[in-house]
């Protein structure tokens, strides 16, 4: 899935591969095992997939009673919590990694596994173990994440296991809720059920669908209008005469909602577009997504170091609203 951005495909970089069909077949043919985070319990997790989730069997699991080298010669397939880290040079020359973090579709080839497991020593292959894991592993889709300011300083310098178990342990991004995961999971499923891809780096929009913002309401999600401060490492809300002044150049109706009140509409059916934000390290995702479908109806894609949502943003999103009606008028 990279939106929470979401990516559908065999690669993150660039524009998404097919999926192998043998691999999507075997796919289909699993029984999906979903790793529960502990901030939501488990009957609303399997509401939300008895509403959305119908292209393979699922089972739902606890992540303290999640161990991956019990299940996978089993025929699962698992969605879970995954992050990898990337470093690179900054403006001034200094080195600085940047965290990715994601909700993970994913599948393991056992056959594989146990083949290079056999190679090695007993006395080694609790070393070798996580490589050879992650070498015979696919990924079909991720839903990229937004993490906290906060935990990503944590997470960048800690090691692997005590990083997933705090992803598991406290809801600490931006752009997850149940509402939020129940539309990405529509959209990851829709996209598998028709075999397509799906990149992150790319700008389009659905004329039609995002035509009804010319008449209708923009939702915009409390953690979009967040103001970064990196110099002194704050982050704060904006009052209303910043919200005002971000969104000046948008031409159309908005309003702000809460989290948590956003979430409730999704989970009601309610047909409301909203506002959809993800920055990692250096890219930006602006997306306009409606709560009802999940359907992702505008997205934009652009790079460089900014850690907040620009007036630019929303000009941008507002001259594309025009262009719907300008095409709908001739």
């Amino acid at each position: 899935m990279a939106f929470s951005q979401i990516e559908v495909g065999a690669k993150r970089y660039g524009r998404s591969s097919p999926i192998n069909p043998e691999v999507l077949q075997k796919f289909k043919n699993s029984t999906t095992l979903f790793v529960l985070p502990d901030w939501i319990d488990e009957a609303s997790y399997e509401a939300i997939l008895k509403e959305v989730w119908t292209v393979t069997p699922y089972k739902l699991m606890a992540f303290e009673d999640y161990e991956i080298l019990d299940l996978y010669e089993e025929n699962y397939s698992f969605v879970t919590f995954d992050f990898h880290k990337k470093k690179r040079k900054n403006s001034t020359g200094n080195s600085v990694t940047a965290f990715y973090a994601y909700i993970d579709l994913s599948l393991y080839n056992a056959a594989g596994i146990n083949t290079r497991k056999n190679k090695f020593d007993k006395r080694v292959i609790d070393q070798k173990m996580p490589h050879i894991l992650k070498a015979n592993r696919t990924s079909l889709a991720k839903c990229y994440l937004y993490p906290n300011e906060e935990f990503i300083k944590v997470a960048v310098k800690g090691k692997r296991l005590g990083v997933l178990e705090s992803m598991y342990a406290q809801n600490v991004y931006y752009n997850y809720s149940e509402g939020l995961l129940k539309n990405y999971l529509q959209k990851v499923h829709s996209l598998i059920l028709k075999g397509n891809t799906y990149s992150l780096e790319k700008k389009d929009h659905h004329a039609t669908k995002l035509s009804k913002l010319i008449t209708g309401t923009l939702y915009l999600p409390a953690y979009t209008t967040l103001k970064t401060n990196i110099l002194k490492a704050q982050v704060n809300p904006r009052n209303e005469k910043e919200i005002k002044n971000l969104l000046q150049p948008y031409k159309y109706a908005y309003t702000t909602i809460s989290d948590q009140a956003l979430s409730t509409a999704i989970l009601n059916k309610e047909d409301i577009n909203y506002l959809r934000y993800v920055r990692i390290d250096d890219e930006s995702y602006v997306q306009v997504v409606n709560a009802l479908t999940g359907d992702v109806i505008y997205r934009d894609y652009y790079t460089g170091v900014s850690y907040n949502l620009k007036p630019k943003n929303f000009e941008y999103l507002s001259e594309v609203i025009a262009q719907t009606h300008n095409r709908r008028a001739k």
